[in-house]
């Protein structure tokens, strides 16, 4: 059996390929997410860049990503941003505007963030999703950013 990291190697060796298969890439993708192993996420994080001119491949990466329990993906999301672990400023946007996009998600994640260990980390994680979110203009975004700015200030 090919294991996760396996599996990420060969999705960055295609993405790294002149001619990029993204045929090759989402089979590869939907054999890994065929695991069903909520550890896959924070390597799939990775798998994010910025730049990349077959963008909807990370697109597939986003959707195999989302569709994991929303607990456990935001918990994987957050280790993510802490850990430094996502490959791309703009894609960690993109998650979180989908994120504030929906009331449910928002209030789940915001909770979770609230809850997360230790003020410091907290306080990292705040700054890292501000600056991924800051050119993002949208009244959702800035109800987040705001509960951002509120949590830090509390803690």
């Amino acid at each position: 059996m090919t294991s996760i990291i396996d599996y990420i190697a060969q999705m960055n060796a295609e993405l790294d390929r002149k001619e990029f298969d993204i045929r090759r890439f989402d089979e590869l993708l939907e054999d890994l997410y065929a695991l069903k192993d909520p550890d896959i996420i924070q390597p799939l994080l990775g798998i994010f860049r910025d730049g990349f001119a077959y963008e909807e491949a990370f697109w597939s990466v986003l959707h195999a990503i989302e569709s994991f329990d929303t607990k456990v993906y935001f918990k994987e999301l957050l280790s993510g941003i802490y850990s430094q672990k996502i490959g791309s400023k703009d894609w960690l946007g993109i998650l979180l505007s989908r994120i504030a996009n929906s009331p449910q998600h928002r209030g789940t994640f915001l909770r979770m963030l609230d809850e997360f260990t230790g003020v410091g980390v907290r306080s990292e994680l705040y700054e890292a999703m501000l600056a991924a979110t800051e050119d993002i203009a949208t009244e959702n975004m800035r109800e987040l950013q705001d509960s951002f700015n509120i949590l830090l200030r509390k803690h």
